[in-house]
């Protein structure tokens, strides 16, 4: 679902420069972060937030979407509190 958006922004001349794409790998170091984009094949980076310093500083949660499971891709993604979902 990410990976898509980010597709859709990258192939917008009008956004491409624009909207800039970064995921937390939330709680997980950077071995997990680097393996989660490689088995995703995310196009954009994904940083390690061990100590959820990021995703608190972002007031991050996880929000699954109805009827799917899984990572960010197969169903889950992060959402603002306000509501905002990011996928």
């Amino acid at each position: 679902m990410l990976n898509a958006l980010f597709n859709k922004v990258a192939s917008n001349p009008d956004l491409k420069d624009k909207i800039k794409f970064l995921a937390a790998a939330q709680g997980q170091d950077e071995k997990v972060a680097k393996m989660w984009k490689a088995v995703r094949k995310v196009p954009f980076p994904v940083v390690p937030d061990t100590d959820w310093k990021l995703s608190k500083a972002m007031n991050y949660r996880l929000a699954e979407l109805a009827g799917r499971g899984g990572g960010a891709d197969d169903g889950h993604a992060l959402g603002l509190e306000n509501g905002v979902q990011a996928g």
